[in-house]
């Protein structure tokens, strides 16, 4: 297999093509080092007070409201020179106001709104279920799913009450971006190379000497290139999780994914540090899925800008349409129904949804599949899967039969 990447490597163009995919890399990177938090070690000091003071939830609210509401009164009669009396945690009246505002709304995400909004779904579950069947005729889907709310939502999860970063901010600078576009193209350019360069040159008279040999080469090629799209997206993902702790303060990530307010909704019972690890693996699938349709197409066009086009257009054509109606569906308040229908029905079956999983994870993801409750994000990536065993396995058994062309 080593040889199988020096050969890949052989060329310039190769090098050229992988410094394009880092510089857009790169541009996404320096942004989010542009927009990274201003470090707030003062509001830190304050919940670090606060949980050290071992008061009870309750308290904590009414404590952090009384001092919020008393600053508020403060201001108002100190105008302007509240920027210049100092603060206790601050610099001055104004950042404490600011930083008590924080941690109580901070506070009551934790100790009120996510155990109050967990309640009423399963209350609203359990009241579902019991008008459905009062029903003549019910409906067995709505009574499953409603029973498949109860279960996932009806835990407890142990939020802390710290300061958990912007991990919103960590998402818009490295999930569905350019850089993906790229890195698209990139994985193209790479599987076209190796699976066309022995057609080609004519080497093609030797390799397919016998079907072993033949299949032998095919995994070693095929391994070649996921090996390089592996350490890629091994690095980009370090480098979202290196800038996650340094710039926006995405420390813990041992921390339940409900902790940001983004995930309230999240069904699952995974940390921070698993959803990055899922992200990571839905990534790398994609990324291995768009070699192995390569890999079919190249061995069944054997001309390499056939194949090239054919890929690409597989891999981003599907991409730009479900981007195009994520967009519309979250930043248009006036998004219709049927567009975030159409978004839904996409994110079940185009692996394209792999490239920016949170909307997987916002809320109760499930769809009603012949009486089953599945997952949509499990179904996605399963139908990923499927399709790139199959590319793997007719671009196998192709290129064990390739016939003699004319160059």
């Amino acid at each position: 297999m080593l040889y199988e990447i020096k050969k890949l490597f052989s060329s310039p163009f190769t090098y050229i093509c992988m410094l394009v995919v880092f510089v857009f890399f790169s541009v996404f990177a320096v942004n989010a080092l542009k927009s990274r938090n201003s470090s707030n070690n003062a509001y830190e000091e304050l919940l670090a007070d606060i949980n050290n003071s071992k008061m009870p939830d309750e308290e904590i609210l009414i404590d952090l409201y009384s001092q919020f509401e008393l600053l508020q009164i403060q201001i108002n009669e100190l105008g302007d020179s509240a920027f210049e009396k100092p603060g206790k945690y601050g610099k001055n009246i104004m950042e404490d106001y600011i930083i008590y505002s924080n941690a109580y709304s901070n506070a009551s995400y934790i100790y009120q709104k996510f155990p109050n909004n967990r309640r009423q779904l399963v209350e609203d579950a359990l009241y579902n279920i019991s008008e459905e069947k009062s029903k003549t005729d019910p409906n067995t889907s709505v009574i499953k799913s409603n029973e498949l709310v109860i279960e996932k939502y009806n835990r407890t999860i142990d939020l802390k009450f710290k300061d958990t970063g912007n991990i919103e901010g960590v998402q818009l600078f490295f999930d569905n971006t350019i850089w993906e576009y790229a890195m698209i193209a990139f994985v193209v350019m790479l599987a076209v190379r190796m699976f066309t360069m022995d057609i080609s040159c004519g080497a093609y008279k030797m390799i397919h000497s016998s079907l072993n040999g033949q299949r032998s080469l095919f995994i070693k090629q095929f391994a070649s290139v996921s090996v390089v799209v592996t350490a890629i997206t091994v690095f980009t993902a370090l480098i979202q999780i290196i800038f996650g702790k340094i710039f926006f303060d995405v420390n813990d990530l041992s921390l339940p994914l409900q902790s940001f307010p983004e995930f309230e909704f999240c069904p699952y019972l995974i940390s921070t540090g698993i959803y990055f690890l899922i992200k990571f693996l839905c990534k790398l699938l994609f990324y291995i899925m768009i070699a192995a349709i390569t890999a079919m197409v190249s061995v069944l066009c054997r001309k390499q800008f056939v194949s090239y086009a054919v890929s690409l257009s597989a891999g981003i054509i599907p991409l730009i349409i479900i981007t195009y109606y994520f967009i519309y569906t979250t930043e248009n308040a006036s998004a219709l129904a049927s567009e975030y229908k159409i978004y839904n029905s996409l994110r079940c079956f185009l692996p394209q949804g792999l490239l920016n999983i949170k909307s997987y994870f916002r809320t109760f993801d499930y769809i009603d599949i012949f009486g089953f409750q599945i997952s949509r994000l499990f179904l996605v990536l399963l139908i990923s899967a499927v399709i790139m065993l199959t590319c793997l396995a007719v671009a196998l058994r192709k290129y064990g039969k390739s016939k003699e062309v004319t160059i």
